[in-house]
């Protein structure tokens, strides 16, 4: 196996890996996943939510955590524990279980490169009809008038009304890794943590954000300016309106 990935790149596996341990406790899985959707810091590398916070969220007592925590160490979790002065309990997946989704992820992806079909023959070219045009007897080719196209009317961006902003949107679930990303993005410009900056509405069943993509665009490329812009006007924008059509879903 190649070296390992960034956690960002295989977290969905990881998760896929971790619901399918008939090993662990239902409840072992619900506290390791919310570790890593709710509090896993991509940039540091690790996550420290206390049992409090974890216990609070989840609605169960701090032993049933513990107990949970147990189950987990070691086999998904590399664990730091904290004195609980300043200095809380760190949770990194384990070596183990980031090489297991890595695998995962390359046999997908592996997967998905034998479904492509060739399109070349074995000539090296593709085989079309020889053409050729017919010609007037009077010595030119008689065509229909060709309707002169009307400019497009070019927009400015700044005049561009609410409506219009919201039609460039993309529907980001709160709990998957390209939320956590668009937070630790725009916390990197002293700005809000997502939940805090846009508000959190529900689509197709699911609760989470409306943003300018996916994912936040590679930093001081022109996209990403773009992008920061699109989420400063929706800041000003975002009081009392209504989920915007998406252009993307997922």
């Amino acid at each position: 196996m190649s070296e390992l990935r960034p956690f960002r790149e295989i977290q969905l596996q990881w998760l896929s890996r971790l619901v399918q341990d008939q090993e662990l406790s239902p409840r072992a899985v619900q506290v390791a996943a919310y570790i890593v959707l709710e509090h896993y810091n991509h940039r540091l590398g690790k996550a420290w939510p206390s049992f409090e916070r974890i216990s609070k969220a989840l609605g169960i007592t701090k032993k049933t955590v513990q107990r949970a925590i147990s189950e987990l160490k070691d086999k998904w979790f590399e664990i730091t524990h904290g004195n609980g002065l300043k200095h809380s309990t760190e949770y990194v997946p384990s070596k183990q279980s980031h090489a297991a989704a890595q695998e995962l992820r390359e046999i997908q992806e592996g997967e998905k490169r034998d479904n492509i079909v060739s399109l070349r023959d074995r000539e090296g070219g593709q085989k079309c009809p020889k053409r050729k045009t017919i010609l007037a007897s009077k010595g030119r080719q008689k065509c229909p008038p060709t309707k002169e196209k009307e400019p497009k009317e070019e927009k400015n961006r700044s005049d561009v009304g609410k409506d219009a902003v919201e039609n460039e949107l993309h529907f980001v679930p709160s709990g998957i890794c390209f939320a956590r990303d668009w937070s630790d993005r725009l916390e990197q410009h002293q700005l809000e943590r997502l939940d805090r900056l846009l508000p959190e509405e529900r689509f197709e069943g699911k609760r989470g954000f409306w943003l300018p993509a996916l994912r936040p665009a590679t930093r001081g490329s022109e996209v990403w300016r773009s992008q920061l812009q699109t989420i400063r006007r929706l800041v000003a924008l975002h009081a009392g309106t209504p989920s915007p059509q998406m252009r993307v879903a997922v």
